[in-house]
This record gives structure tokens, sequence and C-alpha cells, in this order.
């Protein structure tokens, strides 16, 4: 059996791009950190940086179940020249658990998802903590 090539077709549709990636995007800054097992704010005598870690979104004091894991860049002619620096929430154990939180009314995380496609994924695994209960300093 022949079979006969098709002739070529102009092209008339633009190829897609892959989506990019960054990690230059978001800079955050830990300025609370409080002791899961005491349920108490503790002093920090300075703030920590974090980049690329996974930080929990936050209603009303509680975690949602949500975290911000990366982010992609919206419009393949921009990238970024500094990154967007959110304040965020520490909460740990001091053994296995440290658990990133920030508010999901927070301004800086408004401007981040203007500017960035942020991937949002769910993980109920510390929906039940409540910020609101921690004694503050």
């Amino acid at each position: 059996m022949r079979t006969v090539p098709k002739a070529k077709q102009p092209e008339t549709e633009i190829p897609s791009q892959p989506a990019v990636y960054t990690v230059h995007d978001r800079k955050f800054i830990v300025d609370t950190v409080y002791n899961l097992i005491d349920n108490k704010e503790l002093y920090i005598p300075r703030k920590e940086e974090l980049f690329n870690k996974r930080i929990y979104i936050t209603r009303g004091g509680v975690i949602a179940g949500e975290y911000i894991n990366k982010c992609y860049i919206k419009h393949n002619n921009f990238y970024p020249r500094d990154p967007v620096i959110i304040n965020c929430s520490r909460i740990t154990n001091h053994d296995d658990i440290d658990i990133y939180t920030v508010d999901s009314r927070s301004p800086k995380l408004k401007v981040l998802k203007e500017f960035y496609n942020v991937s949002i994924n769910i993980d109920d695994k510390y929906k039940h903590i409540d910020i609101r209960k921690f004694k503050k300093l």
C-alpha cells in the first residue's frame, strides 16, 4: 500500500510557550515564631529569610489547608527584577515540624498573585492549627 505525503500546510497557530518557573519571584521574611508545644509566641532576635519553602495560607487565623509551592511567570516577556517580599509566621515544635504561614488577606500575597501564576496546592495535614490560640509576647 502506497501513501501519498500531505502537502505542507502553512502554520496558522503560534506554538505555545512552556510555563516558566521562577525561584526569584518571592522572598518570605519570618517575623513571628510560635511554639506548637507551649502555645506561645517566641522571641526571635533577627528575622529569617526563606526561599522556596512551602507556605500555608491562613484564613481568619486558621490554616486553610492550601499552600504555595511554585510560581510561574504570567507573561513571557516579563522577568522579575526584585522579589516580592512577604512577611510570614513560623510554627514549630523544635523537632520535626516547621510550618510557615501567611494570611490570605496579605497585600503582598495579592501582588504576587497579580504578577505570577501562583500554584496553590491542598494539604490537610495542618488544617486544625489556629494561630489565634497562641499567647502573644
